[in-house]
């Protein structure tokens, strides 16, 4: 059969890759690229190839089963399917081909996980011989793969209808709301999902569609998204105008190093960009980050090493045992500003050094106090010069109501000032506000931009296959609690600079307190701007877009091809098993030789009040 032309995919520009599956809760990885992978037990990445008899590319036939319990509509589980896997591969650089087809004869559209050939995605509800799955489970994903090449030739993806109720409007999932309350968009689902077939485990990066856990706007890749992928199936290929960054955590004696998530912050974009894990040597490395300032962030993989698959079967994360382990950055000589690094195009920088601190032990625990003054005390607000245009902080927050407070002399300036804290999974929401010498709030300040709002509201939808009505399109929010002042058009003078810090409940975090760090913090990213720079709703817009590393989602102007879909063999024409190690397997076994990965959503049960629409 001819090479097939896109949508189903461009040829490969790299390298080919291979798969592996799960949603919303485990992870599969090794200390290299952005976010994580899917391996063998010995630690070989799992992707797809051009091992295929149709096409000289990596290539995924799918089929796919609407039968449900939900009354998810033929026509939603399809766009969904389709939407996903074009997502995926525009991200990848347009390195596989994938078609769909869709139906409900069980001959060439099973409802099963079973090694028959052909890679199918289908409901619980519908399957004649259910698998065994948990009632946390929202969806599974069994894949089959050649143990000597670590080459992936199929899966099978099976959404729990039973236990889960999936939607096909992003308003009307709930997720976290309670335990009995589990209601998942079906796009957001999904592609997680293939995320998983394509070969990546898990982030615990907040706004990754790859995020460990179950949480709104998945259907939507995130920066940490867009680059795993690319360096999954391009390993080792460098991207124009991109750079490297490596550097090493340093640990408590008796203590290991490995499998801590180490973070780039991109001080530009004011966002979480890009995630790893460190190697048993505390190393890490993170090729590809676009050129700019970054800071490192270090901290725990809670999910654990049974997410990370038979590779990392004898380890123990986090590194500080049962100890809480306190979130640590480098920081430079004073104590308060982050020691940040200036990654190059073609080249790699060395970060500095990050010592892992365990709270009860003598040295640890304890967070910076920062250089802000607490409003209310005798001292003066403490100056804090730009310097070269641009700060980056790590403040200790006050959660008892008390402002920082800084002094800024502005000469005619633009400001910016961004707050990371819930995003960082900080156990504090900071809010920044800017004062004149007067005390009053002067005109030309807003704070809560269109990355950072996070409380926009739903439009009401009506019931399924009705129109919806159309959304505000000024209200983008992706609740991530961050906040950003930007103030525009100020007369020169000196200005105090407050942040408010305010505690964050368990049940607005996921799995309740296990993401909690002991102590409040936040990163205040500061940078002036010349006046009369780019300003307005647009450049606003365009500054969100570039933040978040947002694509509009394209039409997909897609038909599937004529007749069954396509198969590597038949059932009853397999003699013997195609592939070392791709038997049929029990779902929850997760021995060496099975090609099977799971995702769980334990989050679901804890409490996730907010929701985020999707970027797009």
């Amino acid at each position: 059969m001819p090479a097939r032309t896109p949508c189903r995919g461009a040829r490969a520009l790299a390298p080919p890759a291979a798969a592996l599956g799960a949603l919303l809760s485990l992870l599969g990885a090794g200390p290299a690229a952005a976010a994580s992978t899917l391996t063998t037990a010995d630690g070989r990445p799992l992707r797809w190839t051009a091992d295929n008899p149709w096409v000289d590319a990596p290539y995924l036939p799918i089929a796919g089963n609407p039968l449900n319990s939900n009354g998810i509509y033929p026509d939603a589980l399809r766009a969904a399917v389709v939407g996903g896997l074009r997502r995926w591969q525009r991200a990848s650089g347009e390195a596989f081909l994938w078609d769909y087809w869709q139906g409900t004869a069980p001959r060439h559209f099973p409802a099963a996980l079973a090694h028959d050939g052909v890679s199918t995605i289908f409901f619980l509800s519908a399957a004649e011989d259910p698998p065994l799955l948990s009632a946390s489970t929202a969806a599974y994903t069994q894949l089959w793969y050649d143990e000597a090449t670590a080459s992936v030739t199929e899966f099978d993806m099976v959404l729990n209808d039973v236990n889960y109720t999936f939607v096909s409007t992003p308003a009307e999932a709930q997720y976290g709301e309670g335990a009995t309350l589990r209601v998942a968009y079906l796009d957001d689902v999904i592609t997680h999902e293939l995320g998983h077939a394509l070969g990546l485990g898990h982030s615990g990066l907040l706004a990754s569609s790859m995020f460990t856990w179950a949480w709104a706007e998945q259907s939507s890749l995130g920066c940490d998204d867009q680059q795993a992928i690319w360096d999954h199936y391009h390993p080792g290929v460098a991207r124009a105008g991109r750079g490297g960054l490596r550097g090493v955590v340093e640990v408590p004696e008796g203590r290991a190093a490995l499998g801590l998530q180490v973070v780039a912050l991109s001080v530009a974009d004011a966002t979480p960009r890009a995630a790893t894990l460190t190697a048993a040597d505390g190393s890490w490395a993170l090729p590809n980050l676009p050129a700019g300032a970054y800071a490192v962030l270090v901290e725990p993989f809670y999910a654990g090493a049974p997410a990370l698959g038979a590779a990392w079967a004898e380890v123990e994360l986090p590194a500080c045992g049962e100890l809480p382990l306190s979130r640590a950055v480098a920081l430079r000589p004073n104590g308060v500003d982050l020691d940040v690094v200036e990654v190059f195009a073609g080249e790699w920088s060395a970060a500095a050094p990050v010592t892992l601190r365990c709270s009860g032990l003598p040295e640890g625990g304890a967070v910076v106090e920062g250089t802000g003054a607490r409003v209310g005390e005798a001292e003066p607000f403490p100056a804090l010069p730009l310097g070269t245009d641009r700060r980056a902080l790590w403040e200790a927050l006050d959660l008892a109501g008390l402002e920082l407070a800084y002094e800024i002399e502005l000469d005619g300036d633009d400001l910016d000032v961004a707050v990371l804290s819930h995003s960082l999974f900080s156990p504090a929401y900071g809010r920044p506000r800017l004062l004149d010498a007067t005390g009053a709030e002067p005109a030309g300040v807003e704070v809560d931009g269109p990355v950072y709002r996070s409380a926009c509201p739903d439009p009401l939808y009506g019931v399924q296959g009705e129109e919806a009505p159309p959304e505000d399109p000024a209200c983008t929010d992706f609740a991530l609690w961050d906040t950003r002042l930007r103030a525009r058009g100020l007369p020169a003078g000196t200005y105090s600079l407050r942040l408010r810090g305010s505690g964050l409940t368990t049940d607005q975090s996921p799995q309740g307190e296990l993401y909690i760090d002991e102590s409040p913090f936040a990163v205040v990213l500061l940078e002036r701007r010349a006046p009369g720079g780019p300003a307005g709703e647009a450049a606003e817009a365009a500054a969100a877009t570039a933040a978040l590393c947002a694509v509009d989602d394209e039409p997909v102007d897609y038909t599937s091809p004529a007749g069954p879909p396509l198969r590597r063999f038949r059932p009853e024409e397999q003699k013997t098993p195609a592939c070392a190690g791709c038997a049929d397997r029990n779902p929850w076994d997760r021995s060496p030789d099975t090609g099977a990965a799971a995702l769980l959503l334990p989050a679901l049960a804890g409490g996730w009040g907010l929701r985020r629409r999707r970027r797009a």
